[in-house]
């Protein structure tokens, strides 16, 4: 069933559970952790983080959704480690932002390559073309 969801969802799944369970002591309640225990899924955060496949999109957004007349917008992404990144079939750098200045509404692909590979798209709509 996880394996279904993190295929489905395209996600990856942190396993607090077996990497917490001998860490009890650390939960002044037996649920919740205390300063010790929080520090202990930090890393755990972290590591999973680190080791996360290359080809995968982070975070890919603008500065500015919605233009009232053409202007410049700032586009931000976040790949991870490894990976080959388009921006609208441009090889750019695996984590950047680049300045566009779209003159009517324009829809921004960023495409990823790696272990797996991952596409995300944005939306800049100039009013005046509703």
């Amino acid at each position: 069933m996880e394996l279904e969801i993190q295929i489905s969802s395209n996600t990856s799944l942190i396993d607090f559970y077996d990497n917490m369970r001998k860490d009890s002591a650390d939960f002044f309640d037996g649920v919740h952790p205390d300063s010790i225990g929080d520090s202990i899924l930090a890393r755990i955060v972290n590591n999973a983080i680190e080791k996360s496949p290359s080809g995968i999109i982070r975070d890919f957004s603008a500065g500015r959704y919605r233009l009232t007349s053409a202007g410049p917008v700032t586009l931000y992404w976040q790949t991870t480690n490894g990976s080959g990144v388009t921006l609208d079939g441009r090889k750019v750098n695996e984590s950047d932002s680049l300045v566009v200045h779209p003159e009517r509404t324009s829809i921004y692909t960023l495409i990823t390559s790696g272990t797996v590979s991952d596409t995300s798209m944005i939306k800049v709509e100039l009013a005046r073309d509703r």
